[in-house]
């Protein structure tokens, strides 16, 4: 007998609909805003995941194989767009997650709400944290498109790509991190980490390099220093 998803379905008439993972804890946790790439795009939400997002948050949590820290200790939100993703969209989503007493039940920290996406979604996260400080930390994941360093600084940003990716180049994202260190961010304030050989997503065979989300999300160490990080 399969077991049941752990994951539900929030909607935001508003805004988007989103899967949702959400540990049994009374007291208000961090949270985990994953925005997905153009694959995922659509309006069936049950496409994030599909076999091509696997690696990602959502499907880590669905398949139970997501680290330990991951499962027990964040509130994990995956939105899904179909137009992209706009950083006033981002934001109005983000609060009606924090609205106290909502109809989505979720209970999370706003201190401690960190944004993460993947190639669409890594430069939707990029984006989303340079608009307004809200985010105690951003996180993409070989991400499409950057901003300039000066709007991102003083947002502690651990950067993924693989220096293989032949969808999404690692110049970009290398050139950020580097920018932001240039303009006094610290080491761990501006962390980056390339792949060699990132794999390609499952089902993709030419897209050699671009599921660095695979050994990225499986990093519990990923997971400890985003709890570092919270806001004033």
């Amino acid at each position: 007998m399969a077991l049941a998803s752990p994951l539900r379905e929030v909607h935001d008439p508003a805004t988007f609909t989103a899967l949702v993972h959400a540990p049994p804890h009374a007291s208000p946790l961090p949270l985990l805003l994953f925005l997905h790439g153009a694959g995922e795009s659509g309006a069936r939400v049950r496409a994030l995941l599909s076999e091509g997002a696997t690696g990602t948050p959502p499907s880590l949590l669905e398949r139970r194989e997501a680290p330990l820290l991951l499962s027990r200790r964040f509130v994990t939100v995956a939105p899904q767009t179909d137009h992209g993703w706009r950083p006033a969209e981002v934001h109005a989503f983000l609060d009606f997650l924090l609205a106290p007493g909502g109809a989505h039940g979720l209970a999370i920290d706003p201190k401690r709400c960190y944004v993460t996406g993947h190639s669409m979604g890594g430069g939707g996260a990029i984006a989303a944290a340079a608009w307004a400080r809200r985010f105690a930390a951003v996180v993409p994941v070989a991400p499409a498109g950057v901003v300039a360093a000066r709007q991102l600084l003083g947002v502690p940003i651990w950067a993924f790509h693989g220096k293989n990716d032949v969808v999404v180049p690692s110049f970009p994202t290398e050139q950020l991190v580097s920018d932001l260190r240039a303009l006094g961010a610290k080491e761990d304030e501006a962390r980056l980490t390339l792949y060699e050989k990132a794999p390609a997503p499952v089902g993709w065979p030419d897209y050699e390099g671009h599921a660095s989300t695979i050994p990225a999300y499986s990093s519990p160490e990923l997971y400890k220093w985003l709890l570092e990080q919270h806001l004033p």
